[in-house]
């Protein structure tokens, strides 16, 4: 495994018009994958596309979701690589997200090169400076940041 791309879901895959969209349009809670955007989703291909990077989810909806529904929710939104999703981090502290990928990345010293992207900063700012790709969760994963991701997974 060479490269890695962690992510989270609300406010990266997910942005808050999406949010009203799905509010107005009587949200399905039985089915999760409602609350993705297929934009957004699309724009995750992308980065796999361009990077071959595997995924490791850091969202907090590994708390409630096994990782074979995770890959069920992403698929029936348009992504195309579930088999390069392969983990989610370990649930150590839900304030402190750059612990748990800290720790996921000590267990598997074989990554060459890794990003993150979320849109909360928790301590990747300061600890994974030059990894970190801070989304707005007004617009979730833009252009840009899948730009910005690429450059960083880049070979």
């Amino acid at each position: 495994m060479n490269k890695v791309l962690f992510i989270d879901f609300d406010g990266v895959l997910n942005n808050r018009s999406h949010w009203f969209l799905v509010a107005a349009e009587d949200i399905d809670y039985e089915n999760p994958s409602s609350h993705l955007s297929e934009t957004l989703v699309k724009r995750l291909n992308k980065i796999v596309e361009t990077t071959n990077c595997n995924i490791v989810i850091s969202s907090a909806w590994r708390y409630h979701h096994s990782l074979a529904d995770l890959r069920k929710y992403l698929k029936e939104k348009g992504f195309n690589y579930g088999e390069k999703i392969i983990d989610v981090t370990k649930h150590i502290s839900p304030r402190n997200r750059e612990i748990e990928v800290e720790e996921w990345l000590s267990r598997n010293t074989n990554v060459k090169q890794f990003a993150i992207v979320d849109d909360i900063e928790f301590f990747f700012d300061e600890k994974y400076p030059k990894q970190f790709v801070k989304t707005n969760a007004d617009d979730g994963l833009t252009e840009n940041n899948v730009n910005a991701i690429i450059e960083i997974l880049k070979d």
